[in-house]
């Protein structure tokens, strides 16, 4: 008796975490818009990842366990994927802190659009002091305090593709936010060597990786790295730090040390969605290193708020150089092309593999002509992404489809492109990808929608 009495216990209780964990909203009923999973908790400790966890975790040892997974590869051979869990009633995501509903459900100003989450208009003073520096990475810079107090971080373009990477970040910044993310203060900087202190404890990290005191010849090594402009001066991306960061968070599982992080990553229609709005901004470089875990206080209340981080490989960047062809057609290794290419002795190449050219310098190879969204494919695979829902890219090109072409161009103005032939061509493929984006996963209904708007 005690044994029945213990394991219906231990059902119920299961069964109460599945009810707190799946909050989906029946149909009917008023729709939810706020999602309280922003309750105090303990402060938690930091974690990291990097480029090579991601790169192994996502292309090896992910594919092999979700292969492993029969029940999920079932589903998915039948079509029958499972629905994300934070949904309402109407198909919709509540605000929380993994995402809040600005242009899908208000239309932004254009003026809110170019604001963005900017809480200044960048770096003040003609002083800059030179906290932090490094050349190892893709893309070398420093961290810089401010007349002000406030840190920065700054990262500069190419050598040969001024602007290219800074204003890719800036306009991807604008239009993450505007969909619904937690994004930092990303703005275009100028800034003149003179302008440039070393702090007397500030620290170094060479291409070995190793830490030591910065000198000046650190700072030339650096400035000589990237784009210089035709007056000395530089061009920048003034990225404002974001305090109490924790690590980032992961597109499968939950954060263990967050009690309010409930809802297995792989489920949140926010995070499978995701892979809809990267595609429309060729945001390819989406992994767990370019996410990031912040515990706030908000309305006296402390906890984890999630953001998405680095944009310099969105749009035609590959932060230190021009999107190579293969982006947004396949992962960095990816299994498919490279069993197609094996069975047939090398005959079949895939399509990306012929050479394109881009126009402009700086916008890169970010173009409609050959943009598929729904094989669409970001460096390395991802859990969420995988598991996405003819419902969650409904959900995601609705939100799409909201942004005018007045807010794509105003979202564009924001980085500064001197070439207004380039600014006017990248809005204009943003604006055919968002077209292709609505007609690929709403079809019909849109159109029906857009002849019911013109008859009123």
């Amino acid at each position: 008796m005690r044994a029945v009495t213990k394991s219906a216990l231990v059902i119920a209780a299961l069964l109460a975490l599945s009810a707190i964990a799946l909050p989906q909203q029946p149909p009917g009923e008023k729709p939810i818009w706020v999602d309280h999973d922003m309750k105090s908790i303990p402060e938690p400790k930091e974690h990291e990842t990097g480029f090579g966890y991601d790169f192994i975790n996502g292309t090896v040892f992910q594919q092999i366990k979700q292969a492993f997974d029969f029940p999920r590869t079932a589903r998915i051979i039948a079509g029958k994927r499972k629905e994300a869990y934070n949904v309402n009633s109407v198909g919709g995501v509540p605000d929380s802190s993994w995402f809040t509903n600005r242009n899908g459900r208000r239309p932004m100003s254009l003026e809110e659009i170019r604001r963005g989450p900017d809480e200044d208009a960048g770096p003040s003073g003609s002083v800059l002091t030179i906290t932090r520096g490094k050349t190892q990475g893709f893309t070398p810079g420093f961290w810089i305090k401010d007349s002000r107090g406030d840190t920065y971080i700054i990262k500069f373009d190419p050598p040969r593709y001024l602007e290219l990477a800074s204003a890719a970040e800036v306009i991807a910044t604008k239009l993450f936010y505007a969909i619904g993310y937690s994004v930092p203060q990303n703005t275009i900087f100028y800034l003149r060597p003179e302008q440039l202190q070393i702090a007397p404890d500030a620290k170094f990290t060479d291409k070995s990786g190793v830490k030591r005191r910065m000198t000046q010849a650190d700072l030339e090594a650096i400035l000589g790295m990237v784009a210089r402009r035709a007056d000395g001066s530089y061009r920048a991306v003034a990225s404002k730090l974001l305090q109490g960061t924790k690590g980032g968070f992961h597109f499968l599982g939950v954060r263990r040390d967050d009690p309010n992080d409930i809802i297995p990553h792989e489920h949140r229609r926010d995070l499978r969605a995701l892979r809809v709005f990267c595609a429309w901004l060729e945001h390819n470089d989406i992994r767990a290193a370019n996410t990031l875990d912040r515990y706030v206080s908000e309305n006296g209340r402390s906890f984890i708020r999630h953001y998405l981080i680095d944009f310099g490989s969105a749009l035609g960047s590959e932060t230190f150089f021009p999107n190579p062809p293969r982006v947004g057609h396949s992962h960095i290794v990816d299994w498919e092309d490279a069993g197609k290419v094996l069975l047939t002795a090398g005959i079949y190449q895939p399509s990306w593999t012929y050479g394109k050219k881009f126009r402009y310098p700086s916008v890169g190879l970010y173009s409609a002509e050959d943009f598929n969204p729904q094989q669409w494919k970001q460096n390395f695979p991802l859990v969420a992404f995988e598991n996405m829902t003819q419902a969650d890219a409904a959900w995601a090109a609705e939100i799409v489809g909201s942004f005018t072409d007045e807010q794509i161009r105003a979202a564009v103005e924001t980085g500064q492109l001197s070439d207004r032939d380039a600014a006017e061509y990248l809005a204009s493929q943003i604006i055919a990808r968002r077209d292709k984006i609505v007609q690929a996963y709403l079809g019909g209904r849109a159109q029906r929608q857009a002849a019911a708007a013109e008859r009123k």
